[in-house]
């Protein structure tokens, strides 16, 4: 089986280039490096709504963004190997509906259909949790990271892609 997220992309995920703008708060920061990684997963037990971060596992370390260390990142897609339901939260919300806590597993989200997860972090706090009933799962995620900078001059750009507090991306001025 292959992991196959790019022939579903479409044009609906953002593609930002070196150069594009993005603005944080107050702040613009420039994109001066483009990365794109498939991160892999393998969580062998039961997990109590853990974050998917440094801090719980410093191999999840670029499943989140950190200004401080000038890094972005968009997590763009998840695939599931087995039929374990995984129940994902972004930040406080569950990650599917705002209502109901829904799962994904390899029949909602497998290797050759992965899930949709379109969420931005630039911080730490900005991190899927996961909570799943007993047994192993491996999961893959497909990831944009962003190396950033602060963007020199003081007017505000033409076109820009504006990063909010719950992950969620605004094109201003397209």
């Amino acid at each position: 089986m292959a992991f196959v997220p790019y022939q579903i992309q479409a044009g609906r995920l953002p593609k930002l280039r070196k150069g594009h703008v993005l603005k944080i708060g107050a702040k613009f920061y420039s994109v001066v490096e483009v990365r794109r990684t498939r991160k892999t997963l393998t969580e062998p037990l039961v997990l109590a709504n853990q974050p998917l971060d440094v801090n719980y596992n410093p191999a999840y370390a670029n499943l989140h963004g950190a200004l401080d260390l000038k890094r972005v990142v968009h997590l763009q897609y998840i695939a599931h190997t087995t039929a374990i339901a995984c129940l994902y939260t972004w930040i406080t919300e569950p990650l599917l509906s705002a209502w109901v806590q829904d799962p994904l597993n390899a029949v909602l989200a497998g290797i050759a259909n992965p899930f949709e997860i379109d969420k931005w972090s630039y911080d730490v706090s900005m991190s899927l949790f996961l909570t799943k009933v007993v047994g192993a799962q491996v999961m893959y995620m497909e990831i944009m990271e962003y190396k950033v900078a602060i963007r020199k001059g003081t007017d505000t750009p033409k076109a820009y892609l504006e990063l909010d507090a719950k992950g969620e991306a605004v094109f201003k001025g397209f």
